[in-house]
């Protein structure tokens, strides 16, 4: 049993790969029982995609992780998640299986990201941790390389227009950056 002393750390995304190696960061590392593990997912009921974390980590494991349903595309659902919380770890953002053509991957990634930012900031969440991907860094056109990727260097967006996953997370990370210096 959890602690409801504990602080609540909120996980985006467990269902994805590196969602699920935070939270088993968080389940079994050197964070173990340091917080109530609150994990979004877009459907808690749905069975084949919590199979995996079942199989993984155990449902034992998984009794310590409060699940809630949450959507990038619903900003209250985020801000519902968000609620109480005084840590959030966002590594959500849409992925397209094989043989998807992923056209839809850019808006939720973006709103998806604001949405917990706006919620982080609404809740008052002390820490919060944006996963980004070195997608929103090296996609270039050939022969426009650079030596040393850091966070003042971003795709080029004329090459990135028709790979969805690259345009999200680097619009997505834009849009979270321009937040922060606007606010």
């Amino acid at each position: 049993m959890v602690s409801s002393e504990k602080p609540i750390a909120v996980l985006t995304g467990v269902t994805g790969y590196l969602g699920s190696q935070i939270l088993n960061t968080f389940l079994n590392g050197e964070v173990k029982d340091l917080y109530r593990i609150r994990a979004t997912v877009r459907n808690k009921d749905n069975q084949a995609k919590m199979k995996p974390l079942v199989d993984f980590f155990g449902q034992e494991a998984l009794d310590r992780v409060e699940f809630v349903n949450a959507d990038l595309m619903d900003e209250a659902s985020l801000f519902s998640a968000i609620e109480g919380a005084t840590y959030v770890v966002h590594s959500a953002s849409p992925v397209a299986a094989s043989g998807e053509d992923g056209a839809d991957l850019v808006t939720p990634a973006i709103n998806g990201a604001l949405g917990v930012l706006r919620a982080s900031v609404k809740h008052g969440v002390k820490r919060l941790v944006v996963t980004s991907s070195i997608s929103a860094a090296c996609a270039q056109r050939e022969g426009n390389r650079v030596p040393v990727y850091n966070e003042t260097y971003w795709s080029d967006e004329k090459w990135i227009d028709d790979k969805p996953y690259f345009k999200g997370k680097t619009l997505a990370e834009k849009a979270l950056w321009d937040f922060q210096r606007d606010s």
